[in-house]
């Protein structure tokens, strides 16, 4: 995992170095908890702010043994974002399946499969 985050985190620093965060995304990183690794408080301003296919292309660089609930969660919130709805959903029941006692996770899930009735 430290690994896969040192890679996202060079990743995001080129992203950032390419201007491609819109408005305060900076001021919002610097911000968050210092110690958080760059790649994650990079993905969760993608996600905050609707960027999903840049949260998906962080998300992709993390190696499949090392995804737990939270990467199902994200990478299902950011699918749906960019309209693949099949994969949203096989991502937050994995999420589910992993943290079931998540009930944000349970929320989506029902979200996603019943349209949030």
């Amino acid at each position: 995992m430290v690994q896969a985050l040192q890679m996202a985190d060079r990743q995001a620093q080129e992203a950032m170095d390419r201007g491609r965060l819109e408005g305060s995304a900076d001021s919002i990183i610097m911000e968050m908890e210092p110690t958080v690794p760059r790649a994650v408080r990079l993905l969760q301003n993608y996600m905050q702010n609707q960027c999903y296919p840049e949260a998906l292309n962080v998300l992709s660089s993390i190696p499949f043994s090392e995804r737990a609930g939270q990467w199902y969660y994200y990478s299902a919130v950011a699918n749906e974002g960019v309209g693949n709805s099949a994969t949203a959903i096989e991502h937050i029941r994995r999420a589910v399946e992993l943290e079931p006692s998540n009930m944000e996770y349970r929320q989506f899930q029902q979200h996603l499969e019943y349209g949030g009735t």
